[in-house]
């Protein structure tokens, strides 16, 4: 059934509410809207509205041309003549539509490129639409489609991927080589790439993208989902812009037509309807929303797509959007589409003819071969678009485009085949001759391709290969015979920004850096001074003017103003501007950039010492808290052999270098199994969920088992993926199970494990997150917001962002053996002083270090020393012989505590007694009972971190000491526990 005569039956049926007018204007409303409103008369539907009153902007262009107006004058006029229309006449439409019932809130979206709205609403706003007197046509939001390539080849293999020095063989068909001998390479033009983005790494394209130069706004549009950086959803987006600009500058590895060219870059084509490519075109007219600036428009654009539901096709939008592009000066290139070699294949809009060049389509030829025979896929005309005459021929020009080697997503190459390929190189080519000419339109540039091209086929004008081949530097000849003058592509002014010196990427803690930049004089004219811009910090400049001497062709290194930098993010940028007061029009190689991190680690300092051969090395470095320090053996991987600011060496009968890192560690997670709402789970389906704000490792975590069995613990990633695990054979009990997984920085993290045997988990009693220092969360685990899965007590381990320090010892033959006695060796405090008197037992010293483990420290051979608070302290004493030799020898100091007291706190005493009360810091437990029992002790702060652990024992009727001398003074609460049920809770109390 027709879809307007079924729109006709559903309002006769349904009438009555549904419509103000019983059928829509017919001659006002697409087929494909239509089509739509049947298909969901009661849903929201997504559709464009062209208003009657429209900027005649073709007659605008004419005036340009007749008057020879300048290209700058030409756009804004364009530009504000656009705008204004707008704000003039969508007023009172805009005002309906907000008004409206019909209209999804919010959905109302204005454009100026052509007089024109886009809006979501119900059908029944779209037949009182097409009645008003300001509508000139309604449109579904149809959808965008790539120029599919005919056919796509990725090359892999040694000296496929690349040509070394080499030049593309399409490159040669158009005769680029000779525009580049005369110095013409594209430099500082912009091409605009309406494809499916490009790839910003590509070392062939990636040091010419637009964005490195200017804000990212200017350079990159993407009109989905608004990235900020370009991205490139097919590779078809890079191959096409690496044929208009490609080269490797590592290799001078040439695929692209303008190698000195920039690129602009929008994601159009993927999955993208109208009003997104509208809104690409509308962005490329006016990238930074200025009507007055025209220096922000690309010179050229690729357009590598086509509209497959248009209709009518020769009165869509993107006839105006075309011809107030073109009006402003930008040159649109389009693929004719691969549909061929069928009559009137070329594709929609590309078979638009308002004028020999607007829309201007490229066909493909075989670019490998000398005869450049035209391909079979390629898109024949005529047009259905075109009046008579030339306007009725399509496409308007051919270029090479089977087996195209160009830049293709991952850094590899590929050859592709099809129009899209042949396009980029009529673009590239203007970007050539806009170099040379650029003052002149891109209407000019196409017409100087279009009538220079080289005839093939038919003689004549065609409709396979148009004009012919294009070939651009007879199109710049053209150019100069039409009493046009090609600018000097050389600069008598001409600084470059060559390299950075002394400025990393990366410092440790931090820091004053003191950066030279290296410059080169590629002028003509001796520079005498120049200015360099400088920043660091966000909304901060610094400009200094310099003076000097630089002849042409000549380096000089120049040196910055030194810079403090604490931690942080920092985005260095340098720019080199006005040579000798000039403006140096070669401008692309003027800026540097450079991201710099200063990490907040804290820095260890190298440390060198000697030891005699056979005797210890005792090696303190200092790490600042939180930081602990690790001790290597490499310089980096694997795993610390020690933990702590001080290490004391085994015997060395030869020199050696360790390694010393900051990291940070500590536990996280319920410290064991306290609660008593757990039960032994042989499900195998608890697990813990954590995110990671930096790498960690996972040291260890505790576990209880209830049998002998083989377990697999494991940990996935957010999608599922394995990123570590760890087979361990176990007996029932708690365990510390040693797991060492190094996890890196992300979220969405899964703790797990897999058996046959229970694991112990709690149903209730856990409050998340779990959270250390920012580094390391626990989110919650299956089971419900307070259950807890298994894993107890995780044991965390963050290495610093610095690199490692190497620690030197050397070996020199000697005699020296240090030794010394403390007396008293055991401090009880408060009735002791704390003084500790130190004796010097070494033989033949004649020099001492003494560090007495709490910051103190001495030179005198018989020192004596006051502890004050309680602590176990390790002294050392390095000595010194005649020979230069030394030794170093530790012993240790233990202070205990006085005054403890118990208090009873919860629970009852059932079966225990403690006393003495007060004691001197060693408990005596007392237990009573009925027959053997397993009890649990351990001492925690008020906060319930553990801070000693005594362990499970089997008791009956026994004593069981515990010292609690070495707690520092606070209060604390003493649990005993017998089969997880708490017997007693003690207020302990430490002076």
């Amino acid at each position: 059934m027709n879809k307007r005569v079924g729109i006709i039956i559903f309002l006769l049926i349904f009438g009555g509410r549904f419509y103000a007018q019983t059928t829509p204007d017919y001659t006002k409303t697409s087929d494909l809207l239509l089509e739509k409103m049947d298909e969901s008369p009661e849903g929201y539907l997504r559709f464009s509205i062209r208003l009657a009153d429209r900027a005649d902007i073709r007659s605008l262009d004419a005036n340009f041309r007749k008057k020879n107006t300048p290209l700058g004058q030409r756009a804004r006029t364009v530009i504000s003549t656009l705008k204004t229309y707008a704000v003039a006449t969508q007023g009172d439409l805009r005002d309906f539509l907000e008004q409206s019932p019909d209209v999804l809130p919010g959905s109302i979206k204005s454009y100026w490129i052509t007089n024109i709205l886009y809006v979501t609403a119900k059908p029944s706003l779209i037949v009182e639409l097409s009645h008003r007197m300001d509508v000139d046509w309604l449109e579904f939001d149809y959808p965008i489609a790539l120029v599919e390539p005919d056919s796509r080849v990725t090359l892999s293999g040694s000296g496929v991927t690349e040509s070394v020095g080499g030049v593309e063989p399409g490159l040669q068909a158009i005769n680029a080589p000779a525009m580049w001998a005369l110095g013409y390479t594209g430099y500082g033009r912009k091409t605009l790439t309406v494809d499916t983005g490009a790839d910003p790494t590509h070392p062939a394209i990636a040091g010419r993208y637009w964005g490195n130069f200017v804000p990212k706004n200017l350079a990159w549009f993407d009109p989905n989902t608004g990235s900020e950086d370009p991205f490139d959803c097919d590779s078809h987006g890079s191959h096409v812009t690496g044929t208009m600009l490609g080269l490797d500058p590592a290799t001078h590895d040439t695929i692209g037509v303008a190698p000195e060219a920039v690129w602009m870059a929008s994601a159009a084509i993927c999955d993208n309807g109208s009003e997104d490519n509208l809104s690409v075109m509308q962005w490329a007219i006016d990238p930074d929303g200025d009507s007055t600036t025209t220096w922000d428009m690309p010179d050229a654009m690729n357009c590598s797509w086509w509209a497959p539901d248009i209709h009518p096709e020769c009165n869509s939008d993107y006839v105006e959007v075309l011809n107030a592009l073109e009006a402003a000066g930008i040159a649109v290139v389009f693929a004719a589409g691969n549909f061929g070699p069928a009559p009137s294949s070329v594709t929609i809009p590309q078979d638009i003819s308002t004028d020999l060049v607007n829309t201007f389509s490229v066909g493909a030829v075989n670019g490998n071969v000398p005869t450049t025979p035209i391909v079979g896929f390629s898109a024949r005309g005529p047009s259905n678009c075109g009046t008579a005459g030339s306007l009725l021929i399509k496409p308007e020009v051919a270029a090479p485009g089977l087996d195209v080697r160009s830049s293709i997503l991952g850094g590899g190459y590929g050859l592709f085949s099809g129009t899209s390929m042949a396009s980029p190189h009529a673009a590239g080519a203007i970007l050539l001759l806009k170099q040379a000419f650029p003052y002149l339109s891109g209407t000019d540039l196409k017409l100087a391709l279009y009538f220079s091209a080289i005839d093939m086929g038919e003689p004549g004008e065609d409709n396979s290969y148009g004009m012919g081949l294009i070939d651009v530097y007879a199109a710049y000849n053209y150019l100069i015979t039409l009493g046009n003058t090609p600018v000097s592509p050389n600069a008598s002014f001409d600084v470059a920004a060559q390299m950075l010196v002394n400025l990393d990427t990366f410092f440790c803690g931090a820091t004053t850096v003191s950066p030279l930049v290296l410059v080169k004089n590629e002028g003509d004219s001796v520079v005498n001074t120049m200015k360099i811009v400088l920043s660091y910090f966000a909304g901060q400049q610094d400009t200094i003017l310099w003076s000097g001497v630089i002849p042409p062709g000549t380096l000089q290194l120049i040196a910055l103003p030194s810079q403090l930098l604490p931690g942080g993010d920092y985005n260095f940028s340098l720019e080199l501007i006005l040579p000798n007061g000039n403006e140096d029009v070669r401008f692309l190689d003027n800026r540097l950039l450079r991201n710099v991190t200063v990490t907040a680690d804290p820095a260890i300092a190298p440390v060198s010492t000697s030891v005699c051969k056979n005797a210890n090395a005792y090696i303190i470095v200092a790490s600042q808290n939180p930081w602990q320090t690790f001790w290597y053996n490499e310089i980096s991987g694997g795993a610390p052999f020690f933990e702590g600011n001080s290490y004391l060496t085994p015997t060395l009968d030869t020199s050696r270098v360790y390694y010393v890192g900051n990291g940070l560690q500590g536990s996280l997670g319920l410290p064991d199994s306290l609660g008593e709402n757990g039960f032994y789970d042989t499900n195998n389906v608890g697990y813990m969920t954590f995110d990671c704000s930096e790498d960690i490792i996972l040291k260890s975590v505790k576990v209880y088992s209830n049998n002998v069995g083989v377990r697999l613990f494991q940990v996935t990633d957010a999608g599922g993926n394995l990123i570590e695990g760890k087979i361990v054979q176990m007996l029932d009990g708690e365990h510390n199970i040693e797991l060492g997984f190094e996890i890196p920085a992300g979220n969405g993290y899964k703790l797990h494990y897999l058996g046959l045997w229970g694991m112990y988990r709690q149903s209730a009693g856990a409050t998340y997150p779990y959270n250390l220092d920012g580094l390391v969360t626990i989110t919650g685990s299956e089971g419900g917001d307070s259950a807890y899965a298994y894993f107890y007590d995780w044991q965390i381990q963050v290495n610093g962002s610095c690199p490692r320090t190497p620690i030197t010892v050397s070996t020199i033959q000697g005699t020296m053996n240090a030794a010394f006695a403390a007396t008293p060796g055991l401090v009880q405090l408060p009735n002791q002083t704390g003084d500790v008197q130190f004796t010097d037992l070494s033989a033949n010293a004649l020099t001492w270090k003494w560090n007495f483990g709490d910051g103190g420290t001495s030179t005198l051979q018989n020192p004596q020393h006051t502890y004050s608070l309680v602590g176990e302290y390790p002294v050392s004493l390095t000595a010194s012989g005649a020979d230069g030799c030394t030794d170093t020898f530790i012993d240790t100091v233990i202070v205990k505590g006085w005054n403890t007291s118990i208090e009873d706190f919860e629970a009852g005493n059932e079966g225990l007694t403690i006393y003495p009360n007060p004691s001197g810091g060693i408990l005596n437990l007392k237990f009573d009972f009925d027959k053997p029992e397993e009890v649990e002790i351990y001492t925690t702060d008020m906060m319930g971190k553990i801070v000693q652990y005594t362990g499970k024992k089997v008791v009956y009727t026994d004593n069981i000491l515990m010292d609690v001398s070495g707690i520092s003074a606070g209060v604390y609460l003493l649990h005993v526990k017998k089969r997880s049920t708490t017997l007693s809770r003690k207020l302990l109390k430490v002076d």
